[in-house]
């Protein structure tokens, strides 16, 4: 039984929390849900920090998306993409 499986019908399980000493799936509205952050390893850091001097709106856009659970190349792709076409 996965956590998702443990939730009720439109919830979904992000993650875990403490209820009376015991890890239990944390449900929530699948509206609500959020991503988990993803901590920036000092090699991202250090690419965001170049190309947001390059280009603050880019390094922004690539921000954004990770949070959103993008990986970073594939970030970094519709960014630059995004700015091909003059939508940044």
């Amino acid at each position: 039984m996965g956590l998702d499986d443990a939730c009720w019908e439109g919830y979904e399980a992000v993650g875990t929390k403490k209820k009376d000493g015991k890890d239990v799936p944390n449900c929530v509205p699948k509206a609500t849900a959020a991503k988990p952050e993803v901590e920036e390893t000092e090699e991202q850091k250090a690419g965001l920090k170049i190309m947001s001097a390059a280009d603050p709106k880019v390094g922004d856009k690539v921000r954004t998306l990770m949070k959103e659970g993008k990986p970073q190349d594939q970030a970094v792709a519709i960014a630059l993409d995004m700015k091909r076409r003059g939508e940044l």
